[in-house]
């Protein structure tokens, strides 16, 4: 599916629901053409119910249930999303008016999480490439109305003073 976002673009809002039950992998957005304020994208359960609807990285890996890079005027929304090595969502890379609602969001618990990353361990985490954060600015972002279970940190964010990150609310979560 990403890869046909990537190559053929958003040209209008556009919802991308998932069925019923838990994908196993990683949803990898990247650079999907001509999304802006018009042409927003939603990804959300089909049921309406994160109980239900999910995506599981299991893989003993640096990747995360969702990873968002240079990604902008996107929502996720209801879903269960779970990385138990690494963090449940990971948000960077000039991503930018990004929304993530009532999910329920896993990372890899602290002591399991040690596989050489700073970052590892987190429910959800915004930031780049730490090699690579000069040249990647990330702004406005919402995270609302989740529950965030385990992992070693509820929500992280990482920026420099060349890079600040700007306009983050985070607003009516429960971090457990």
């Amino acid at each position: 599916v990403t890869a046909q976002l990537k190559a053929g673009g958003v040209y209008g809002p556009s919802i991308l629901n998932l069925k019923a039950g838990f994908h196993i992998g990683q949803l990898l957005i990247d650079s999907i053409p001509n999304r802006g304020a018009l042409s927003p994208l939603v990804i959300q359960s089909a049921d309406a119910d994160s109980a239900n609807t999910g995506i599981v990285n299991s893989l003993y890996n640096y990747n995360s249930a969702i990873t968002i890079f240079r990604g902008n005027h996107i929502t996720i929304r209801k879903l269960k999303l779970v990385s138990p090595y690494y963090n449940g969502i990971l948000l960077g890379y000039n991503s930018q008016n990004i929304t993530v609602e009532n999910c329920f969001i896993k990372g890899g618990d602290a002591t399991r999480a040690t596989i050489g990353s700073q970052i590892s361990g987190y429910g959800l985490y915004i930031g780049g490439n730490w090699a690579e954060m000069p040249y990647y600015a990330d702004s406005n972002y919402i995270i609302r109305n989740s529950y965030f279970d385990g992992g070693g940190t509820g929500i992280g964010a990482g920026g420099s003073s060349i890079v600040p990150l700007k306009n983050i609310t985070i607003q009516n979560n429960k971090i457990q």
